[in-house]
């Protein structure tokens, strides 16, 4: 199996099967997570993501990335008789440049909390979603 080729029904990334096989029709998504500050910690879904990449952003903090690609994230994993609901992923935080490489990479499409003028410049696909609360930074949740 792989690596060109996969049975129907099997995620390429982690070789597993999924529950709907029509999901692997649509582009993986690429979420920016933050992982600074500490207070916004624990992030939620990343244990639904086949891969999280973390990359530095600047004065020796990171950001996370998350590429979801198959099944959605669910408050109940599929297969042990459960109603499946989806689940919150987040917080979500700005854009970065680096995001653009891994995105061409997985030819996915970026989820972000906006992003300064001069990275939006430089990235292509990507959704802006807005959090509830203007005085939190980390409300942004997908």
């Amino acid at each position: 199996m792989g690596p060109e080729t996969f049975p129907e029904g099997i995620n390429p990334l982690t070789g597993l099967p999924v529950e709907n096989p029509d999901n692997l029709l649509l582009p993986p998504a690429l979420v920016s997570i933050t992982n600074f500050p500490i207070s916004a910690r624990p992030q939620a879904g990343l244990s639904f993501s086949p891969w999280v990449f973390e990359l530095y952003i600047t004065e020796g903090m990171t950001r996370l990335l998350a590429l979801f690609y198959g099944d959605f994230p669910a408050t109940s994993l599929p297969g042990n008789g459960t109603v499946e609901e989806p689940s919150s992923v987040g917080p979500i935080r700005s854009g970065r440049i680096s995001y653009e490489s891994l995105r061409k990479q997985y030819s996915g499409f970026l989820v972000m909390a906006s992003a300064s003028q001069g990275v939006v410049e430089n990235l292509s696909d990507y959704a802006n979603i807005f959090g509830s609360d203007s005085d939190s930074i980390n409300s942004v949740f997908g």
